[in-house]
Formats: C-alpha cells, sequence, structure tokens
C-alpha cells in the first residue's frame, strides 16, 4: 500500500501515512491522474512520416498495388499489380484473338457462337478484374490508417 499523498510506501493495515501524517483507509480519497493517451517519444527518435491517404488511395486507383507499395506492404503490392494486370492481360489476347478468328472465319454462325464464348469468359475474367480493383482501393485505405496510427501511437512503423 501506498501513500495517496506522498507516494511512501507502508504496512497494509495503515490507518495514516508515517512519512506525511495522511488519512489513510477506505474514506481517503486519492487524487486520480488520467493516464496520458500514448507514451511521449524521447528526443532525438526519429519518427517516420504518416502517409497520405489520398495518395494512397489515388495510386491504388490508377495502378492497383502501388498504393499498398507506398505504405510499405510490398508483397501485397505485387500480388495486386500481378494479379489485376496479368488478368486484363488475358482479357485482352482473348479479346484480339477473337477478333482475329472472326476477321478469318468465312460462315457467320461460325463468328456468332465463337464470339458469345469469348464474350462469356472475358465478363466473368472483367467482373474478377473488377472486384480485385475495388478490394484493392479499399485494403490500401485501412493499410493506411492502420500505419498511420501506428506512427501516431508508437512513433515506429508496425511493418
Amino acid at each position: 500500500m501506498y501513500c495517496p499523498n506522498c507516494g511512501t510506501e507502508l504496512p497494509d493495515n495503515s490507518a495514516f501515512c508515517a512519512n506525511c501524517g495522511a488519512k489513510l483507509g477506505p474514506g481517503s480519497n486519492a487524487p486520480v491522474y488520467p493516464a496520458p493517451p500514448y507514451p511521449g517519444q524521447p528526443y532525438g527518435v526519429n519518427v517516420p512520416p504518416q502517409k497520405n491517404e489520398i495518395i494512397s488511395l489515388l495510386l491504388a486507383f490508377f495502378f492497383p498495388g502501388l498504393g499498398h507499395i507506398y505504405v510499405g506492404k510490398f508483397a501485397r503490392g505485387i500480388i495486386f499489380l500481378v494479379s489485376y494486370f496479368g488478368l486484363s492481360a488475358v482479357e485482352i489476347i482473348l479479346i484480339w484473338n477473337a477478333i482475329g478468328d472472326m476477321l478469318m472465319a468465312g460462315d457467320p454462325n461460325v463468328m456468332l457462337n465463337f464470339t458469345g464464348d469469348v464474350a462469356i469468359v472475358t465478363s466473368i475474367i472483367s467482373l474478377v478484374t473488377f472486384i480485385i480493383w475495388i478490394v484493392n482501393l479499399v485494403d490500401v485505405y485501412q493499410q493506411t490508417k492502420k500505419y498511420n496510427d501506428a506512427i501516431r501511437t508508437t512513433g515506429k512503423a508496425p511493418w
């Protein structure tokens, strides 16, 4: 047990402080000091700068994955880059092949049947690519907020 007035260590059954004479026990009101919101940083410590959420969103909007790289999530950024642009490349190749096959085919029925199959496949790939893009935007915003919160509370990058 400690004296709430002077901080001297006392036996548990003490009624008064031996050092300052303050009354102890259930009726004594110890001052309550609020805890600081986060520990202060010592002088001379280099705190990394916070990342701008708008910049990370703009990078992710135009080039999925670059926002993650900006925040420091390199592996996640590369995964988004490769998956988005890889699927886009597959889609472009399918469309170019379909255009070439349509130009080479003489029978209109073959052209319509082939383009219908390609349209279904490219529509599915487009939907998956769009979902990757949306997930990328949401995730980069959350990661940027998490990074900035860690900088504010601990003074160092979380990853």
